[in-house]
């Protein structure tokens, strides 16, 4: 999961295709932030194994982006072919309770009725708004296209997070374009 690419949208830009951060950099990274979660109704180790296995497809297919052009339900259907393969064949031999408990964690992901799932998703989003954050800091961009993301989190204390994060975002710009507040 290391060689592949992690998630986000690529960018014609060198400088964000080649400091792309790898999938498995997002999926600790997520965990990690997964373990602050401050709302004691919702099972953080539920959503760190969550966070964990959500991409793990796209260690085989790959990160599809809307950039890419493949529509939603193609992309769909490639993801749980690949989990499927993933899950019943090189994990069940293994431990076909983890091979289950993983398909079922993705499947809770890709769907996102629970709490957890809806969180882990908000996570997903705050994530690539960070990276997003990295990746303007260290090349001098702005890559303010990328945080419509933002629109999507639902989590009340991930949108106080995300706002946050945006708010400090948009400060460190203005200071780098001489802009003072």
């Amino acid at each position: 999961m290391t060689l592949q690419p992690g998630p986000g949208v690529v960018d014609d830009r060198d400088a964000w295709s080649v400091s792309k951060e790898s999938i498995a950099d997002h999926m600790y990274r997520m965990s990690v932030i997964t373990m602050l979660c401050p709302d004691p109704s919702i099972k953080k180790d539920k959503c760190v194994k969550m966070a964990i296995v959500h991409d793990m497809a796209e260690s085989l297919v790959g990160d599809i982006t809307p950039l890419d052009g493949v529509p939603k339900p193609e992309k769909h259907r490639r993801e749980l072919e690949t989990m499927e393969y993933l899950t019943k064949t090189l994990l069940a031999p293994i431990s076909k309770p983890i091979a289950d408990e993983f398909m079922e964690l993705w499947m809770e992901y890709e769907t996102g009725q629970t709490q957890e799932a809806i969180f882990v998703k908000d996570v997903d989003r705050y994530e690539l708004i960070l990276q997003t954050m990295e990746y303007e800091n260290t090349h001098k961009l702005d890559l303010g296209e990328f945080l419509h993301v933002a629109e999507g989190v639902k989590t009340p204390f991930m949108k106080d997070w995300v706002a946050e994060a945006v708010a400090q975002r948009n400060k460190a710009l203005s200071i780098s374009h001489g802009v003072a507040n």
